[in-house]
């Protein structure tokens, strides 16, 4: 998505490079015109031109444009409709939109097999295999199935853990919608009481704590036997 944005013209002796394919070349020095990875401004100039696009084409594509205005999250989209027929017709406006802005949408699923066949597959635009779990802002989602599952993967167990050890533990926890607050939030008691005693960050943890923390961890895996149906709303 970056590479496909460029940047003024004045902004591009910014981003200079010094490139030789081998050693026995002279190096070269380059511009690079586009939005280039790793910049402070890229997410926003993406985001930006998303926006401008949307903004310019919202006459002719008003459901691509009110999706890509408020459905995306950088180069993501996560959207949908009340019926299959108006969400086949988002999926053809988003196609072309996009190309009309340079972008080429790489690939896309659905709850609905009805979607999927009626916007046929070509090279640019693939489909993700029904039975795959795909990550959405982190999220596992089963578009067969409609619902939506956890994963956390966890070091083996210890008889000692530091305050460093608990808290990369509880990272790996992602929540973003709060569907585990109960486990999230007895994991965030627990690093408070933490904070509480100033510990180092290697410094082992009190015996009570330790067994505390031991006990959840060794049962947290059983949030991956959770599925949560993505739908909440009732058909009308």
């Amino acid at each position: 998505m970056f590479r496909q944005i460029k940047i003024s013209s004045e902004d591009t002796n910014w981003q200079r490079i010094l490139w030789r394919d081998n050693p026995k070349e002279l190096v070269k020095e380059y511009r690079l015109t586009p939005v280039t990875y790793g910049t402070s401004c890229a997410p926003y100039l993406s985001t930006r031109t998303l926006t401008q696009l949307a903004l310019d084409e919202r006459e002719r594509y008003p459901l691509a444009s009110f999706a890509t205005l408020h459905h995306f999250y950088v180069d993501d989209l996560l959207s949908g409709a009340a019926t299959e027929k108006e969400a086949v017709e988002l999926v053809w406006q988003l196609k072309e939109m996009m190309r009309k802005g340079g972008f080429n949408l790489r690939k896309r699923q659905s709850n609905s097999e009805t979607v999927i066949k009626e916007v046929p597959e070509n090279q640019n635009l693939k489909v993700v295999q029904n039975d795959e779990e795909i990550k959405i802002l982190g999220i596992q989602w089963n578009p067969k199935s409609d619902f939506f599952s956890f994963s956390v993967s966890l070091q083996e167990q210890k008889c000692a853990y530091s305050k460093r050890e608990v808290l990369s533990e509880i990272a790996r926890v992602f929540d973003p919608l709060g569907l585990l607050s109960p486990c999230v939030v007895f994991m965030k008691i627990l690093l408070q009481e933490l904070w509480k005693l100033n510990l180092e960050w290697d410094e082992p943890i009190p015996e009570d704590l330790n067994k505390q923390w031991a006990a959840f961890r060794k049962e947290l895996h059983l949030i991956e036997k959770m599925k949560i149906p993505r739908c909440v709303l009732l058909p009308s």
